[in-house]
C-alpha cells in the first residue's frame, strides 16, 4: 500500500462488511482501524480485498474473494448492474434494501444534520422492478450522427451505457 497521500495499493486483507454508505457500498475496517468501501458487498460479508485507493482516513478497496456471505446478498438481477451507474443496491435482497434505506436516510439526519431522530421506516413499493413512471436518461451523440440513451457508466462517467430494454427500473412501457 502506499502512504496516506494516496495512489494505488497492492497488499491484501480480510475485512468483515459493517454497514453500508449512501452509495450502496459496503463499509468495514481493516485491520490497521481505517475506514474501507468496498462495493458489491453486504452487511456481515467477509471478504479477502485488495487496496486500490488508501487515503490518510480512509481507502477502497476491492473485492477479491468471499470467504462468508452476508445475508441478504444475492446476484444482482439486472446484467448491467456491474457497469451501469443507475442502481447501487441490487445485489442485496429488497426487503434489505428497504431497511438500509431508512438506516442510511437516520444516519445522514444524526451525523450530518445534527438532528435526534431514529430511522424512518421506509415503505416497500409493491414492485421491486418496472415500477418507475419517469427517469432521466443521459442522452450522447456518436460519431456520425447516432444518438445513444441510457445512464452513465458507474466507473466511467464520461460514457453513456446504452440500457436499451434491459433496464429493470422504469416500467416497461417507457423502455418500448
Amino acid at each position: 500500500m502506499t502512504g496516506p497521500t494516496g495512489g494505488r495499493g497492492q497488499g491484501e486483507e480480510v475485512v468483515v462488511v459493517e454497514g453500508l454508505g449512501a452509495g450502496g457500498v459496503g463499509v468495514g475496517r481493516l485491520p490497521s482501524g481505517k475506514v474501507v468501501f468496498l462495493r458489491g458487498t453486504v452487511p456481515g460479508d467477509r471478504v479477502q480485498v485488495r487496496i486500490l485507493l488508501d487515503r490518510k482516513k480512509w481507502a477502497v478497496g476491492e473485492v477479491l474473494g468471499w470467504r462468508e456471505r452476508g445475508e441478504g446478498w444475492r446476484e444482482p438481477p439486472c446484467p448491467l448492474y456491474r457497469r451501469c451507474g443507475g442502481c447501487a443496491l441490487q445485489h442485496l435482497e429488497y426487503r434489505h434494501q428497504v431497511a438500509w434505506k431508512g438506516r442510511v436516510v437516520g444516519d445522514a439526519l444524526r451525523r450530518i444534520g445534527g438532528v435526534r431522530v431514529e430511522d424512518p421506516e421506509v415503505k416497500p413499493s409493491p414492485r421491486e422492478f418496472h415500477y418507475r413512471s419517469r427517469f432521466t436518461v443521459t442522452l450522447r451523440r456518436l460519431p456520425g450522427g447516432g444518438v445513444v440513451a441510457g445512464f452513465r457508466e458507474r466507473d466511467r462517467p464520461g460514457r453513456v451505457l446504452d440500457v436499451g430494454g434491459e433496464c429493470l427500473l422504469p416500467r416497461k412501457e417507457l423502455m418500448e
